[in-house]
């Protein structure tokens, strides 16, 4: 197809696109870190998958409007959780739900550290990572983040998310 083509083709409108995506399914994910004011926080993401293995790096999108969203840094250790498939409260505590902000989100769930990173007992995938880049695109930054420890727990599942809804699967 040619370039003026492609210029002539209309892009599909925000809401119509919005509620498209709604039919992709994403694996729920919680990345920890620590806030400006030294206190922890974190977020619950989506968008996220493995970027390469060698080095064993994975990346993320996360929405600007995020309230941990300005606690993302070059060179900062992160913890980064994938759920199992029984973990649906903390990816609503994380996510806002009920109004936890903060260190509030930490509650109800088992954490221990590593490197500095905040990591959830029980996930499917516990690691700490540090941020390698982040990239402004629209309405999201684009997280890389490198590993530097990992937990994986067999037989977890994993919390999946489609419109609108969790999804334990096993």
């Amino acid at each position: 197809m040619s370039q003026a083509a492609l210029d002539a083709v209309t892009a599909p409108e925000p809401d119509a696109f919005r509620t498209a995506l709604r039919n992709l399914v994403g694996q729920v994910s919680v990345i920890t870190l620590i806030g400006a004011d030294g206190a922890a926080t974190g977020l619950t993401l989506t968008s996220a998958n493995a970027l390469s293995t060698s080095p064993p790096l994975m990346i993320a999108c996360v929405n600007r409007t995020a309230s941990a969203h300005g606690s993302l840094g070059l060179g900062a250790v992160i913890g980064w959780q994938v759920l199992g498939a029984h973990q649906q409260q903390v990816a609503e505590r994380f996510s806002g739900k009920g109004g936890a902000q903060g260190v509030a989100r930490f509650a109800g769930a088992d954490w221990r550290e590593d490197l500095g990173a905040h990591l959830l007992e029980g996930a499917a995938m516990a690691c700490a990572a540090q941020i390698e880049s982040l990239s402004d695109h629209a309405s999201h930054t684009v997280v890389v983040a490198r590993i530097l420890s990992l937990r994986a727990r067999a037989g977890a599942g994993t919390l999946a998310y489609r419109d609108g809804a969790y999804l334990p699967l096993a």
